[in-house]
């Protein structure tokens, strides 16, 4: 919550501020980065609302919790996200017309200055987002860090293209450069829409995190085997339904035991597992696995 409302109110003071220098200094690719960020202050708020709502804990009509709405803000986040792509691409190949009929003015020198000073802030930006993004497992985090970083992207192109229009005196160069920056938010977009969605469908973890998850239930005292294991992602969490093998000898309780250790186990070494269901099987050794 809180790096989503700082980057809340920083892309709102870099929104005006390139806007503003763009349209003073006349600076095409520096209004379009400028729009993006204004897109990217609409986004956060979508952010905010989601992650508010994803955080709320399990109730009658949502007995698994809200964890989905994470992912449904990240789909919300990857439709801005197309919008400002569009509009930027149709706004730079507006100015590009111009620029062919000589209806532009090359850019002003505060315009790549207030860019350069837009790409620091947001190497910074990005890079606490994908910290934050890793620890929490966040995938709306992971869009807005995504996106920190096709800004830093896009900013370089808009730096670019303003310090050619001037040095070449080609103010048709400006805009052109406004092209890359809508090609950067629709990687953005479909990026942000594919991993929204695999979080949507029930898809299991991937197979490395699969054998770090058996490792460690293989190792508690008791289990001889695991039976069956499946996944399913849910939001950032995962929930885990197992079915190990255990000596046919023990007594009730004490296989009681072994389940509850392998799922406090389970539960407190790996973060993102919500739940796991833990069935008992009794071991034979030449039992045909299905």
């Amino acid at each position: 919550m809180l790096i989503t409302v700082i980057t809340t109110v920083i892309n709102f003071i870099l929104a005006v501020g390139k806007t503003v220098v763009g349209v003073i200094f006349f600076s095409p690719s520096l209004i379009s980065d400028g729009i993006n960020s204004i897109d990217d202050v609409l986004a956060n708020i979508v952010l905010l609302i989601g992650i508010k709502k994803s955080q709320q804990k399990a109730d009658e009509t949502h007995q698994f919790g809200h964890e989905r709405f994470d992912a449904v803000s990240a789909v919300i986040l990857s439709i801005f996200f197309f919008v400002a792509g569009f509009f930027v691409a149709y706004r730079g190949i507006e100015e590009i017309i111009k620029g062919a009929t000589g209806q532009l003015e090359p850019p002003g020198i505060p315009a790549w200055i207030v860019a350069a000073i837009a790409i620091v802030i947001k190497l910074i930006m990005s890079a606490i987002s994908f910290i934050i993004a890793k620890k929490t497992k966040s995938v709306t985090i992971k869009a807005l860090a995504l996106d920190n970083l096709a800004d830093v992207l896009s900013t370089v192109f808009t730096f670019i293209g303003i310090i050619l229009a001037i040095t070449l005196d080609k103010p048709i160069l400006d805009p052109i450069f406004s092209l890359f920056i809508a090609a950067i938010i629709f990687y953005t977009a479909v990026t942000t829409l594919k991993d929204a969605i695999s979080k949507l469908t029930d898809r299991s973890i991937d197979p490395k995190t699969a054998e770090k998850y058996i490792k460690i239930i293989m190792s508690v005292p008791g289990v001889l085997d695991v039976d069956e294991f499946r996944t399913r992602i849910f939001g950032p969490r995962v929930y885990i339904e197992l079915s190990i093998s255990v000596d046919p000898n023990l007594s009730l309780v004490k296989v009681h035991d072994i389940s509850e250790e392998v799922h406090d186990i389970v539960e407190n070494t790996f973060e993102e597992v919500k739940h796991i269901m833990v069935h008992v099987n009794p071991y034979e050794e030449k039992r045909i696995k299905k």
